[in-house]
């Protein structure tokens, strides 16, 4: 017995142990029984506003397992992490046809018995059950996703298995009420092999809602927390594959989109599993989808394939295109169509839909139980009937010859009912002026069609040219036909009025930029201020007055326009004139932004066309003209400020500001030694130091060394110069004069060589002139004494005691007195060489 695994109310991503053990269970208990799951589909119906009635329409083989007792509803709330519920769905006692739920789907011949009445049969047989319930749906979403999985797939030649899954969609976000598409026609069709077939699956949306029809792989899950997969085709050749080989047809399957219709011819024998998804439009939203798994049989039998035509010499108030009926919602129509096969044998049973796809239409069937059938339509359409409807025409074959089985094609006549289009868009009243240029009549449209009176009369397709000459009103009709389906009449009143006066006046005719002009209509007319359009197009309109004038200004110099346009009901009139828009003058002038206390500040203008107006602070200016340069000179410091303002020949003024500051020059004063300084000697200068100054020194002459505000010089009887220059380029100028005396000197040798070569031999005074030797002595590292004398002809032979003295450092010191009485000390260090 069928036992079903129940999960409620937890999420999916936190399960995944709980789904393997759920689906090992599931599997193993059912393990020992046969498949017989052949076929499906689950629709919906709303109840109210978030109820819904569930029922999944289940096809099993009769040589399989018996019908489960109950099916498990998978709810999947894909707007909130996959959430899930799960639903019973139970048997209901009859189909809505009154037969026992879990009926035979007969295949016709009662003379051949299927599977479902002797288990030897070779004729497959198959039993339909339905289950049903309701479900509340919590909150809105756009995808909500229904599904109900079978265990197990009746075996098929295309597809290696797996569970049958039949998933469904619901949209309660963008819609408040839709129900599913339904079914009509048994998804366990038998086809001949290698026979041309035509199917459909008779689906209806009971919302008109547009179908969009798809085939897709069969699905497959073991329950709602299981992963969902795709069964996979199996290998044959040609390729399975999808859209046109789905199972084993020679890649003739084809599915019409629009209509559902599938034709094929089966080249491969035995069962064949093919799904359908159809998913449903409103207003180009998706709002809900259905699956259907389909199980052709095909077998090998000798029925020719049926043929519908449509006799299209028989057409009224409907036109054939492309395969599809067309009319106007709201018109009465009729055509006929022939049912024929090439079996002279044939017994024909020609069956449809119209009390579900078109319950106020007519149709008679003549001629069945032959192998011709005459069919007739006809329909008194209402306004409400657009969009498509589908006419499913079923032909069954019933001549029974072996296997044994009644093959039923599934034929489709679309019909689509175009809506009464909505009268053309129009302009009424259009009110136009009088003796204007006349222009054809306008509506937003197509195929329009002109009348002279709201009704009756013959359109013309060619736009009237109203007459404007005369002043009154006039009416015109139009309708257009978008669809083939003619609308009804739009009214438009043409309206002739006479043009007004108009006179624009400006004052005044030039003014600077930024200066306003005042600008208003001088014509006596009875016009509103509403109808005065004023365009001054860069200029800003600073004030609209309530007397149609206003006031206006340009930031930029030139010629400019004012228009003024007066429309007086249909009339537009406008006039317009120029003006002049001076530029302001240009200032400019150079001034450097530092200067020095009583130094000439240069400030250097550029030309421009005017009278100068200058201001200078702390300065009086005898001169306002126009110099290519002035000069300035402050006694005292601080912020200076200059101004200078232009005023051109229109009286347009500018002024320009700016400033410099005078600064303190700095300080320059040369420091000199003391000491007395004799000529020829070198002697330290020093200035005053600032971290901001540069030194200059000069004669080059005599500096022999500067740093800065540090200086090393030669003594001579001339003047020593510094220039100090800080950072703002003032300059600071210092001198000094030195008067070193004539001094005599007195020299002693670094070294010398007592060898008797006559070169350095002794040790003695070099300079031997102009003054006296007071004492002159050598002394060696001891401190000894090694020559004492105050003759200063005489010095040092480097004999100590009468013997050579080492070679060495020795330290002398000499007292002289010079001629001019300068007394002088000198101390040193000599080296004795050998």
């Amino acid at each position: 017995m069928y036992k079903p695994c129940h999960i409620a109310q937890i999420k999916r991503k936190t399960l995944r142990l709980f789904a393997m053990i759920f689906f090992i269970s599931c599997i193993s208990f059912n393990s020992s029984y046969a498949s017989h799951a052949a076929g499906g589909d689950l629709i919906y119906q709303q109840l109210d506003t978030n109820t819904y009635l569930v029922t999944f329409k289940f096809y099993r083989d009769c040589s399989g397992i018996p019908h489960p007792n109950s099916v498990i509803l998978c709810v999947v709330d894909s707007c909130n992490n996959n959430l899930y519920t799960t639903k019973n769905l139970f048997p209901i006692n009859s189909l809505p046809d009154g037969r026992p739920n879990g009926s035979e789907v007969s295949v016709g011949c009662h003379n051949f018995k299927t599977r479902c009445e002797t288990s030897s049969s070779s004729i497959p047989g198959y039993r339909e059950w339905w289950y049903q319930d309701t479900i509340v749906l919590t909150n809105k979403c756009d995808r909500w996703i229904l599904s109900v999985s079978i265990n197990a797939r009746n075996p098929s030649q295309n597809i290696t298995g797996g569970n049958l899954l039949i998933e469904a969609m619901i949209n309660n976000k963008d819609v408040a009420f839709n129900s599913s598409p339904v079914f009509h026609t048994k998804p366990v069709p038998y086809v001949c092999l290698n026979r041309s077939f035509v199917y459909n699956n008779g689906a209806v949306d009971p919302d008109n809602d547009s179908l969009a029809f798809e085939a897709i792989r069969p699905i497959s899950s073991s329950g709602c927390a299981a992963i969902r997969y795709t069964v996979g085709f199996r290998t044959l050749n040609p390729q399975l594959r999808l859209p046109d080989n789905p199972f084993q047809t020679n890649n003739t399957y084809s599915l019409n989109p629009v209509t559902g219709n599938i034709t094929y011819t089966a080249s491969g024998q035995g069962s064949q599993t093919t799904t359908i998804i159809v998913r449903e439009y409103r207003n180009g939203i998706l709002v809900g989808s259905t699956m259907r798994d389909i199980q052709v049989q095909v077998t090998n039998c000798n029925i020719p394939p049926s043929v519908l035509d449509i006799d299209t010499t028989r057409l009224y108030g409907v036109r054939y295109n492309n395969g599809i009926l067309e009319m106007c919602a709201g018109d009465s129509m009729s055509f006929c169509f022939e049912v024929t096969t090439s079996d002279s044998d044939a017994i024909l049973v020609v069956t449809d839909n119209k009390d579900i796809s078109i319950p106020t239409g007519n149709i008679a069937h003549q001629n069945n139980l032959t192998d011709t059938v005459n069919t007739c339509f006809n329909w008194q359409s209402s306004k409400a009937d657009s969009g498509l409807k589908i006419l499913t025409v079923n032909v069954k074959d019933s001549t029974c010859k072996p296997p044994g089985i009644s093959v039923t094609q599934v034929f489709t006549i679309p019909i689509r009912l175009y809506p009464i289009p909505q009268p053309p868009d129009v302009t009424s009243p259009l009110r136009l002026c009088q003796h204007t240029p006349p222009q054809p009549l306008t509506a937003n449209g197509q195929n329009l069609l002109w009348y002279t009176s709201s009704v009756g009369g013959t359109g013309s397709q060619n736009a009237p040219i109203p007459a404007v000459g005369v002043i009154g009103t006039r009416p015109y009709f139009v309708s257009h036909s978008p669809n083939g389906c003619e609308s009804g009449r739009a009214r438009i009143d043409v309206e002739v009025f006479p043009p007004p006066d108009i006179k624009l006046t400006v004052v005044p005719d030039s003014a600077c930029i930024g200066e306003e002009f005042f600008a208003w209509d001088n014509a006596n007319n009875s016009i509103t201020p509403e109808g005065h359009i004023w365009n001054a197009g860069s200029g800003t309109i600073s004030s609209n007055l309530p007397d149609s004038q206003i006031i206006v200004y340009w930031n930029t110099p030139g010629y400019k326009t004012i228009v003024l346009n007066i429309n007086d009901s249909a009339c537009s009139i406008f006039d317009s004139t120029e003006i002049y828009v001076v530029d302001h003058p240009h200032p400019h002038f150079k001034i450097d932004r530092d200067a020095c206390l009583g130094k000439p500040t240069l400030l250097a203008p550029k030309v421009e066309s005017g009278t100068y107006k200058w201001t200078v602070e702390e300065q009086t200016l005898t001169d306002d003209g126009f110099k290519t340069s002035k000069e300035f000179t402050w006694d005292s410091v601080g912020l200076k400020r200059i101004s200078l303002t232009i005023t051109n020949d229109f009286g347009c003024t500018n002024s320009l500001y700016d400033s410099t500051i005078i600064h303190y020059n700095p300080i320059a004063e040369i420091t000199v030694p003391e000491q007395p300084i004799c000529i020829g000697e070198v002697f330290n200068l020093l200035a005053l130091d600032s971290a901001n100054y540069t030194y200059q020194w000069t004669p080059e002459v005599l500096i022999t060394h500067t740093d800065n505000e540090k200086a090393i010089a030669k003594a001579e009887k001339e003047y020593i110069y510094v220039q100090v220059t800080d950072q703002w380029n003032c300059i600071t100028k210092d001198s000094v004069i030195v008067q070193p005396r004539n001094c005599c000197t007195v020299e002693i040798p670094g070294a010398f060589s007592p060898n008797g070569d006559g070169l350095n031999d002794m040790c003695k005074p070099v300079n031997q002139l102009g003054y006296q030797i007071k004492d002159f002595r050598i002394a060696n590292r001891f401190g000894e004494i090694v020559y004492e004398s105050i003759d200063r002809n005489s010095g040092w032979n480097g004999n100590y005691n009468g013997s050579p003295a080492d070679v060495g450092a020795y330290y002398y010191f000499i007292k002289y007195e010079c001629n001019d009485g300068y007394k002088g000390f000198k101390k040193g260090t000599i080296i004795l060489l050998r």
